[in-house]
């Protein structure tokens, strides 16, 4: 974010100050900056403030505008989001002193010297009042929630807080919802470059492992989730909440960028409307069909690419798949796995007779991620793909 200050700001005013770590967790501050006309520009100083209201108006004449800020929260294809907490948190603080008068006592130890020339030492018992003052500062603070349309309201009339940060907070919902056998379709299409994604929404929800970039590691992570292998996704963040007013110049910059989950409010003078926020999930890069959800990888049990003489399975695997082949005639047929770099990882002759073969092959010492293979019998090759886990 860019401030350019000019005459109109010279004086003091108020500038927020962002600082986002490696890990991604964000602070922000408010501090002065105060701009001084040192060249001696000509006629360079701030507009007059509005002259106050002339109080014989009649006091029905004077209307008072709603100050409030509002917006909406989605999920990163639009849906409401609700039950998300929103806050605005005042630059400044709400100052109480407390003021209380105790009367205490003091005892003097006197002397003086009488007539007989001796010194006489005595008590005396004086008391005094004292005054005593507390000061406490509290954060003045307004907070909302998202309703069932993922709209907010911050209420503003009473406390007319002038300057502050608009902040959304990722809210408690089970990290599986929306992540499904979809989304590994649509990660393994987007790695094999059949597929790209234009959101970068996409881009964050794709990044499981929060390395900054895309690849079958984050395949790897995802199959796991999804087939409930691994109870935790990887990373320091299972959402993310984003400004929707953050742009980025290529839908996969918000892999590098500093994501903000807060707005600063240099000046709150009118009511704020679009004030909106995208809640982003980790695995969850597609949007669900509803009508025809998968929330389980068993639909590909039995094979993701398969024809009607051969068939591998299970798909996605562990260990060890079965290869099946309907063999027209007796011969030798041929098998390749390569990763997706490109990298031969075995290759295998196996003896088939005319009908029915069945094969245990083991997949263990393959890396997790995903596994591409070819096979040549019956005169023909024919390719698919593998994911291990």
């Amino acid at each position: 974010m860019n401030r350019t200050f000019t005459c109109n700001d010279v004086g003091r005013n108020h500038v927020y100050i962002y600082v986002t770590d490696s890990k991604g967790n964000q602070s922000s501050c408010l501090t002065i900056v105060e701009i001084q006309n040192n060249a001696n520009i000509p006629n360079c100083f701030p507009p007059p403030p509005p002259p106050p209201p002339d109080p014989e108006d009649d006091d029905e004449d004077v209307q008072t505008e709603d100050i409030h800020i509002a917006g909406k929260v989605t999920n990163a294809f639009g849906d409401p989001v609700s039950e998300v907490k929103l806050s605005l948190e005042s630059a400044q603080k709400e100052i109480t002193v407390t003021t209380r008068v105790d009367t205490v006592s003091i005892t003097r130890l006197d002397s003086f010297q009488n007539a007989s020339g001796f010194w006489v030492f005595r008590y005396m018992i004086e008391k005094k009042v004292v005054e005593k003052s507390d000061t406490t500062y509290k954060d003045i603070k307004l907070e909302s929630s998202t309703n069932a349309e993922g709209v907010y309201l911050l209420d503003n009339n009473e406390k007319k807080i002038t300057a502050g940060i608009l902040k959304a907070y990722v809210p408690e919902k089970d990290p599986r919802e929306g992540v499904n056998a979809r989304d590994v379709e649509a990660l393994t299409k987007f790695l094999l470059g059949q597929s790209s994604f234009e959101s970068p929404y996409q881009y964050l929800a794709a990044d499981l492992n929060e390395d900054g970039k895309v690849d079958t590691d984050d395949l790897s992570a995802l199959i796991k989730f999804v087939t409930s292998t691994a109870e935790v996704l990887p990373g320091n963040h299972k959402s993310y909440i984003v400004s929707a007013g953050q742009k980025f110049d290529t839908p996969s910059d918000i892999l590098t960028a500093e994501l903000r989950a807060s707005v600063g409010l240099d000046s709150i003078t009118t009511a704020l409307k679009g004030m909106d926020f995208v809640l982003v999930r980790k695995g969850d890069i597609v949007k669900a069909n509803q009508d025809n959800l998968i929330s389980e990888l068993t639909y590909r049990s039995a094979s993701i690419e398969k024809d009607a003489e051969h068939s591998i399975t299970p798909n996605p695997v562990a260990d060890m798949i079965t290869l099946t082949v309907q063999a027209q005639y007796k011969h030798n047929i041929q098998v390749q796995y390569i990763d997706a770099t490109g990298r031969m990882l075995r290759t295998m002759s196996l003896p088939a007779v005319e009908g029915t073969n069945q094969y245990a092959v083991s997949v263990a010492d393959f890396n997790p991620g995903l596994i591409l293979y070819a096979i040549w019998y019956n005169g023909k090759k024919v390719t698919g793909r593998l994911i291990k886990i």
